[in-house]
């Protein structure tokens, strides 16, 4: 391995491309440095106070990298060989550091190894300390890489390994029922999100499938859509009062009045105060998952009755929603234009499914690329060849219904019959997929 000051374009290769082989071919020196490169990518200030003894950890965590920002916790680096877990005795040794005793400051041990049964149950005693596995330090790795920018003391917050932690308790704790969630996706406007949506929703509605859409474009239109009026008449309770805190998530259940088998959370240009443009938010994420698993998708006796698919509509940007709907999902369905443009919004969307994947330690299905606007053309064929070698790449494919280009889709269904029949076989390619 090269020498220390020589070391930078090794931990940013690493970065890039993490994983626990490539940690342990560090010595221990070099993983400390890795771990410290890994938490100021974070937006932290780090520095190394391992011959401190009154600090008892290997590194501290600042506020930022501001001198003289606030101190909020410490690491403990551990570079273990894969059969040598970490034990009690070195999990105690953090739990007595004096720099944790003030239980405001969190504390980490971060290991390439993984940590004894008894370590665990004596590190979730402390709510302040967490310990971060190998493979747990690369999902966080992962996660941060597709949250923040490569400023991130620039944003003047950090990005804490907490989430990592909580996502492991959250699916751990949570009963779920047999409700599939579908989040339909894409980085890019004017796909058919929106529609696809709501034909998937009606067509599995007709055959007798429960479903509940939920609206999560701050645009509103799914709701337009389903209530018959425009996104500034759609009445409270919407789901932007419960990203505000003020209502929680079976409040905002109501019956579709243009599709009364359906039933809907709506959203509310208000929706759009709540964003936070894509900036990480894992406590909002993961909290919307807890809410929609243990509020929605788990109560067989509640006043709308048990769902058999939970159908989420996202905004065009990759933004808090998104995430949030991803990080929920057991299923990802993408409609693409066959233009060029598309590819980009892809994309963009395969990097923040990675990222919310990692977070969640489990990745949804991606069950496709659903082409729409489709017209018999060079222009939609070229774009269908591209398109259908992002998705091959992903090991996944474009789905064998085409959508086919129709004005009368949006605003006369009746007239649309090729189209509506093409969602029809879309909703059996759907089927056959999650089952």
């Amino acid at each position: 391995m090269p020498e220390q000051e020589d070391l930078i374009p090794v931990l940013e290769s690493i970065f890039a491309r993490p994983s626990v082989s490539a940690m342990l071919d560090l010595s221990p020196r070099q993983f400390e440095r890795f771990v410290e490169y890994v938490f100021r990518r974070a937006g932290y200030g780090v520095n190394d106070v391992a011959f401190k003894l009154l600090k008892g950890v290997d590194l501290e965590l600042c506020q930022s990298a501001t001198p003289g920002s606030k101190t909020v916790g410490g690491i403990e680096v551990k570079r273990y060989a894969p059969d040598n877990k970490v034990n009690n005795d070195t999990t105690q040794k953090l739990l007595g550091a004096p720099l944790l005793r003030d239980r405001r400051m969190r504390g980490y041990l971060v290991t390439t190894s993984q940590f004894t049964h008894d370590a665990r149950a004596l590190g979730a005693t402390k709510r302040h300390v967490h310990l971060l596995d190998g493979e747990q330090f690369v999902r966080y790795i992962n996660y941060l890489r597709g949250s923040i920018d490569t400023h991130p003391d620039r944003g003047g917050a950090f990005l804490a390994p907490d989430a990592i932690a909580m996502a492991d308790r959250l699916l751990a704790e949570t009963q779920r029922s047999g409700a599939k969630i579908l989040t339909i996706g894409n980085n890019k406007g004017g796909v058919g999100k929106t529609t696809t949506a709501r034909y998937l929703a009606a067509s599995l509605a007709n055959r007798g499938q429960r479903v509940l859409l939920i609206d999560m474009d701050p645009q509103a239109n799914l709701s337009e859509v389903a209530f018959d009026v425009k996104a500034a008449a759609i009445p409270s309770p919407h789901l932007g009062d419960y990203f505000a805190g003020e209502q929680p998530l079976t409040h905002l259940i109501r019956q579709s009045s243009v599709y009364p088998q359906l039933r809907i959370i709506p959203a509310h240009p208000d929706l759009g105060r709540r964003d936070t443009g894509g900036f990480f938010k894992p406590e909002t994420e993961l909290q919307f998952v807890r809410d929609l698993y243990a509020a929605v998708a788990t109560i067989p006796n509640g006043p709308h009755g048990a769902f058999d698919w939970i159908i989420l509509d996202t905004p065009p940007a990759v933004s808090l929603f998104t995430r949030a709907a991803l990080a929920a999902a057991d299923y990802v369905l993408v409609p693409a234009r066959p233009r060029d443009s598309s590819a980009a919004g892809t994309v963009n969307m395969f990097a923040a499914l990675d990222a919310m994947g990692e977070l969640m330690g489990r990745k949804p299905r991606l069950l496709g690329g659903v082409i729409t606007h489709w017209n018999d053309d060079k222009s939609s064929l070229d774009a269908y060849a591209e398109l259908g070698g992002l998705f091959e790449r992903r090991g996944s494919q474009l789905m064998r219904a085409r959508i086919p280009f129709s004005y009368a889709l949006e605003r006369n269904p009746q007239q649309a019959k090729n189209a509506m029949s093409a969602y029809d076989d879309l909703t059996e390619e759907v089927i056959h997929l999650c089952q």
